[in-house]
């Protein structure tokens, strides 16, 4: 199981997104960012993952926050349903909360299909006889 596992897609309209979801989307979008890194994509993010209850979330972090994102999500073409970073007002709707985490459900999905043509069209064996 990966942070991956842990992200949400199915909150409603009186779901909150507090702070245990922008420290685990942080995880999450580091996580991704790796992969991305080991496929050859130059893609660094530097979210937050230690808010605190007393953290307020001023609209120059969530501008980061959503920056990060931005970050991964350019970074491959992604499905034709994965949904556009949100505009950055504040608070997150449940919809956009549930499209940051589905952005990264579904980068995570498009590096392991990368990973799986590498062995597939032959990448990992080039240069052996």
């Amino acid at each position: 199981m990966s942070i991956i596992d842990t992200l949400i897609t199915n909150r409603t309209r009186g779901d909150y997104y507090n702070i245990t979801d922008l420290n685990r989307v942080g995880q999450a979008m580091r996580y991704v960012a790796a992969r991305l890194r080991a496929c050859g994509f130059d893609v660094v993010v530097t979210p937050r993952t230690d808010w605190v209850w007393t953290d307020r979330a001023t609209p120059a972090a969530a501008k980061r926050y959503l920056n990060n994102l931005r970050l991964i999500r350019k970074a491959l073409v992604l499905f034709a349903s994965t949904p556009n970073v949100p505009s950055g007002k504040r608070p997150f709707t449940a919809d956009e909360a549930n499209d940051i985490e589905k952005i990264l459900i579904d980068a995570e999905d498009m590096v392991q299909r990368t990973m799986q043509c590498w062995y597939f069209c032959g990448d990992l064996y080039a240069g052996e006889v």
